[in-house]
């Protein structure tokens, strides 16, 4: 926070933006060494599509819910049904994970 307010002070508030190309390079480089490559042991994995299509929505429900707060209050059906949604969508995403994809 300290090096966010020189930068503000000092270049403005676009100069924020610079402390972000430091940092990138800095893990680019460090990673290269420390993770291994591992990409042959991916081999045999597939995409998820349930899993992802009922997370993504679950997520998208229950922030949408959130968001709606701010103009319906937390008593609204505009706000309790999303909510409700997301939850079981959430919970219908443990469930197909728990039991039938081969590599979750």
């Amino acid at each position: 926070m300290l090096l966010g307010g020189v930068l503000t002070q000092g270049f403005g508030w676009p100069s924020i933006f610079l402390i972000n190309v430091p940092i990138g390079v800095g893990v680019v480089l460090i990673g290269r060494r420390l993770v291994p490559e591992g990409r042959s042991s991916l081999d045999h994995r597939h995409f998820d599509l349930s899993g992802a299509i009922l997370v993504t929505l679950g997520m998208v429900a229950l922030v949408y819910g959130i968001v709606r707060t701010d103009v319906l209050g937390w008593g609204s059906p505009g706000v309790l049904a999303p909510l409700a949604a997301g939850v079981a969508l959430l919970l219908a995403f443990t469930l197909v994970e728990a039991r039938w994809p081969r590599s979750p």
